[in-house]
């Protein structure tokens, strides 16, 4: 009886101490990466906002070509959403984004001109 308890003791250690190693150095990395990895991103991607700019220049032609009634509405509408996705576009180009929305006419057109500069087409 007195030999049973150093005995297990031998018999256990080996196992603990290699669980204890296991964690070290598989277990513990793998957390903290997934914990101090990148960040996710936030937000649309880059080119989910190139598709919105471009069927927002779209949807503006074909509201202002037509005759539907509250056409005024719709055209503001389109281009405050087209404003608010140059806005994210900058912002996910790490560009200084323009004015808040409503842009005038030139602040659009330098912002459209500056994401142009940086290589974003639509």
């Amino acid at each position: 009886m007195k030999g049973l308890l150093p005995f297990a003791a031998l018999c256990l250690l080996p196992p603990l101490f290699l669980y204890g190693l296991h964690k070290l150095v598989v277990v513990l990395p793998a957390r903290w990466s997934r914990r101090h990895g990148p960040p996710a991103p936030t937000g649309p991607s880059l080119q989910r906002l190139v598709l919105d700019l471009q069927r927002l220049e779209r949807e503006f032609r074909r509201v202002q070509a037509s005759d539907e009634p509250g056409k005024t509405r719709r055209l503001a509408a389109v281009s405050l959403a087209y404003d608010e996705t140059l806005r994210a576009c900058c912002h996910s180009l790490g560009l200084d984004e323009p004015a808040p929305s409503p842009l005038s006419a030139i602040d659009r057109l330098q912002t459209e001109a500056d994401l142009c500069q940086h290589g974003l087409i639509w």
